[in-house]
């Protein structure tokens, strides 16, 4: 007897997580709820049980989905471990992670890594194969920015550079972890 197709859980990560990664988490939901990928978000340090932050809900909110039910919560060894993939705002995510987990290197990536990763690779590459193993080097400049600390303007932009990364990270994705 066969065992049931695991979806692919992929786990967002920035800071405090009231920010960057619940909004591409509950992002990516009304986006792909239907592609058999199941999204989460952590923080690291991260915050513990505090609501998405209002001006990027807002956002959210504009684009027609809901941050209401988020609660944030700090990145655990048990999260990396249950995670297929761990898409990270900035390289200083990155970095943290692998501090703490040396041995997690092969699933943790940025934004940016995914991005460039799928523009180097063809069309039917396999981009979880080609994230694992031939990951390009995390960039400065493909970092998303923290909305807190910016300005009035920077929920509106972060907004969009997220939409932008998710939909063309997460579709290929789905494609991938459907073979």
């Amino acid at each position: 007897m066969s065992q049931p197709v695991r979806a692919l859980r992929v786990v967002f990560v920035c800071t405090a997580n009231v920010s960057r990664s619940s909004y591409a988490e509950h992002r990516a939901r009304q986006l792909f709820a239907d592609l058999g990928v199941e999204y989460s978000s952590a923080g690291i340090p991260g915050l513990v049980d505090q609501p998405m932050d209002p001006n990027i809900a807002r956002e959210i909110e504009a684009r027609g989905g809901s941050g209401a039910s988020h609660r944030s919560r700090q990145i655990t060894r048990e999260i990396v471990d249950e995670a297929d993939l761990l898409v990270v705002a900035a390289r200083l995510h990155r970095n943290l992670l692998l501090q703490r987990w040396p041995d997690v290197g092969a699933k943790v990536v940025t934004f940016g890594q995914a991005r460039r990763a799928i523009r180097e690779g063809g069309e039917d590459d396999d981009l979880l194969v080609r994230l694992r193993d031939h990951q390009p080097r995390p960039r400065w400049r493909e970092d998303v920015l923290d909305p807190l600390w910016i300005g009035p303007w920077s929920p509106k932009r972060c907004a969009r550079v997220l939409d932008d990364h998710l939909r063309t990270i997460i579709p290929r994705l789905a494609k991938s972890a459907a073979r």
